[in-house]
């Protein structure tokens, strides 16, 4: 108990030290307009850029090909998850709470001295 009694103190100015004043103001740094490291040349994609045929490996283009032509884009690999979550979706929507609700009303009456309504309103929720 009494480590407690002198925690909570020392924590307390501890954290009272990290508080700035009502009066602080951010430093101004000056950004330039214009970086001098930036390359005015646009690389472009380097995806379809052939970046392999610098090393001149045979064995190396062959199984960039391979690659390529063996394997599913990242765009139909999601479609392929996409789809198989609509399925699992699917199949597990009998299992899911369902809710029905309607609505009715009737009114019926006579012109004269006499006039009658009847009126029934019918609401149903819940499967």
């Amino acid at each position: 108990m009494a480590s407690f009694r002198f925690a909570s103190p020392a924590l307390l100015l501890l954290l009272a030290g990290c508080v700035s004043g009502p009066d602080h103001v951010p430093p101004e740094m000056p950004l330039p307009a214009k970086f001098s490291e930036g390359g005015a040349k646009d690389i472009g994609d380097v995806s379809t850029t052939a970046w392999w045929t610098a090393y001149r490996d045979r064995k190396l283009d062959g199984l960039v090909v391979q690659g390529l032509n063996e394997n599913l884009s990242v765009l139909q690999a999601l479609e392929r998850i996409n789809a198989a979550a609509g399925g699992v979706t699917v199949a597990g929507a009998g299992s899911l709470p369902s809710l029905l609700v309607g609505a009715s009303h009737t009114t019926s009456g006579t012109l004269g001295e006499r006039s009658a309504s009847n009126g029934a309103t019918n609401i149903s929720a819940g499967e």
